[in-house]
This record gives C-alpha cells, structure tokens and sequence, in this order.
C-alpha cells in the first residue's frame, strides 16, 4: 500500500514502525518472518524494490488493507503515497 499515515503525536505506536516500511513488516510477519532479522530500513542496502501487490497472494492483500484500516479507524489520515513504490509499481508493468 505504501501510504504515508500522519498519527496523532499523542497515539503510542510501535517505536520500530518510525522510518520504517510498514507494508514490508506486515507481510514479514504475515508469512512468519522474523522482523527483526529481516526488516530493512530506507537508508540500508536492498531496501528496493519495494513489495509489489500484484506478486502479494490474496491473504498478504487482505492482511495489508486491515492493518491500513485499523490505523484508520484510530484516527490515522493518509497524507500521500510513497513515490518510491509507485515508482516499482509501474516498473512491473513495463
């Protein structure tokens, strides 16, 4: 999905989700993966490409939207869509 959430300062979230991909560790923990072990930063090697929907099975998709819903819900706005994916998005089409 790969939007950009603005939460409420106040909110408590979980302090690994600052400056990080949020899609890339819901589908590591979705398909059991260590989050640790795995996760890669925006600044860090191997960072791109970015997780491609159209590669994600039904089951990632609908895991992916609940978490954007949930965030949602609690008050988060979408404030844009990361560019970087869309630009690997479209790079699949080619």
């Amino acid at each position: 999905m790969q939007y950009v959430i603005q939460i409420d300062k106040e909110r408590w979230v979980f302090g690994s989700w600052k400056g990080h991909n949020i899609t890339r560790r819901n589908l590591l923990q979705f398909n059991g993966k260590s989050l640790d072990a795995n996760d890669i930063r925006h600044d860090e090697p191997g960072y791109r490409p970015l997780p491609k929907l159209c590669d994600c099975s039904d089951g990632e998709r609908e895991y992916l939207m609940q978490s954007l819903e949930g965030q949602l819900h609690r008050g988060g706005k979408i404030v844009s869509q990361y560019e970087p994916f869309l630009a690997d998005q479209k790079r699949h089409l080619m």
